[in-house]
């Protein structure tokens, strides 16, 4: 398989808060119950190996799986996929 993977990597994400976290290496004292190894994804976007991009909840594909949303956000969620049922 002859993957090319675009590089930087976009991550999309709708919270500010993680966005902020992974692109600022300063330390903080309400960030000190992070484990070393969350470390991992700081590391790849200094290194310009993944992007966090920031999205409204409302186009959060993730969501369709996690979150008891409503007909209409499901079915344009499940369009974005192009799924069937």
């Amino acid at each position: 398989m002859n993957l090319k993977i675009p590089i930087p990597m976009k991550i999309y994400s709708n919270n500010n808060g993680s966005k902020s976290i992974a692109e600022n290496p300063v330390y903080h004292h309400r960030t000190n119950h992070i484990d070393i190894r969350h470390y991992f994804i700081r590391e790849k976007v200094k290194k310009q190996i993944i992007e966090i991009v920031h999205i409204d909840t409302q186009e959060m594909l993730a969501d369709i799986f996690t979150k008891n949303i409503g007909r209409v956000v499901f079915e344009k969620l499940r369009d974005k996929m192009s799924l069937v049922l």
